[in-house]
């Protein structure tokens, strides 16, 4: 097999100075990443917590499966506008593992402004929807929301018309999926942990 030799210099000033540049930007990225995921002020998880009420990414940690692997989708999604006032748009997406089973999970973040929504909130949520499509996941939501952010409901309401809203109980033969309605949380999971018994290509819609 043919052997690629690296002509790096390993001890040169230029590749120590690249490395330092690097992690540099690597730290940069993972503080704002951390600030980003506990962007919600203090004020507001205090209330959110004396209501008896979980934060979004607890309520996620609690469904999926102990220690199982799972990837962040979008973290970064909104940063840099509306003075960061809505970390990750407001919207948690996730890959996770459900009763052995991979799958999308869709969270809104009541802590950012009420759990209201802007257009980047609807871009975020309309991928995850296309990459479960695409790749015949299960969808759960984990719905807490105030609706359209108002002072942005210009964008927000033309934009929306793109989001899966929920219709009548079908069947999708081109991703094999159902959608059904309901609004309450606790028969959605176990509708999903049933149907899953014999399946894992089902979508749960979300309330509209």
């Amino acid at each position: 097999m043919y052997r690629i030799e690296s002509k790096i210099d390993t001890g040169s000033v230029e590749l120590k100075a690249n490395y330092e540049a690097y992690q540099q930007l690597v730290g940069q990225l993972r503080q704002r990443l951390n600030d980003t995921i506990h962007g919600a002020s203090s004020s507001s998880v205090k209330k959110h917590k004396d209501r008896g009420k979980l934060l979004a990414r607890e309520r996620i940690d609690l469904l999926v499966d102990p220690n199982a692997p799972f990837l962040d989708l979008s973290v970064m999604a909104a940063y840099g506008i509306h003075n960061n006032e809505f970390p990750s748009a407001g919207i948690v997406t996730r890959f996770g593992v459900i009763q052995g089973h991979e799958t999308m999970i869709i969270a809104k973040d009541a802590n950012v402004k009420g759990g209201t929504i802007i257009q980047e909130t609807i871009k975020k949520h309309v991928r995850a929807q296309e990459i479960a499509m695409e790749n015949h996941l299960p969808c759960v939501y984990m719905v807490d929301s105030g609706g359209a952010f108002l002072p942005d409901q210009v964008y927000v309401f033309p934009f929306s018309r793109r989001r899966k809203r929920s219709p009548p109980p079908i069947h999708s033969k081109k991703y094999d999926i159902d959608f059904i309605n309901n609004k309450n949380y606790e028969y959605k999971l176990q509708y999903f942990r049933n149907r899953n018994q014999q399946s894992n290509s089902y979508h749960l819609a979300e309330p509209a």
